[in-house]
């Protein structure tokens, strides 16, 4: 589903387009999405530790590094500064 094609949001858009600058990635471009950062960090906590006995401890591992996550200035500044994705940065 190409979302940022949609017609809804293309009607959202409208008179808008002084503040909000649309970037069109590929179908499939991992490097460029924030969120696929956000994923390899939780990820490679996890691997660290001992295998999950069961679903629960598996949330509360994946909560507990979300929150050490949103506390730490220094992951948000590095977030920032990957090469892959200065097109997020302000103008």
């Amino acid at each position: 589903m190409a979302v940022h094609h949609s017609k809804i949001l293309k009607e959202w858009l409208k008179g808008k387009e002084n503040l909000i600058e649309l970037d069109y990635l590929l179908s499939y471009s991992s490097e460029l999405n924030p969120v696929e950062y956000i994923n390899c960090y939780i990820k490679h906590k996890i691997y660290k530790m001992a295998p999950s006995r069961n679903f629960e401890q598996l949330q509360t591992r994946i909560l507990g590094a979300l929150m050490k996550l949103q506390k730490s200035r220094q992951f948000a500044k590095n977030f920032l500064n990957q090469k892959d994705l200065q097109f997020m940065r302000p103008i």
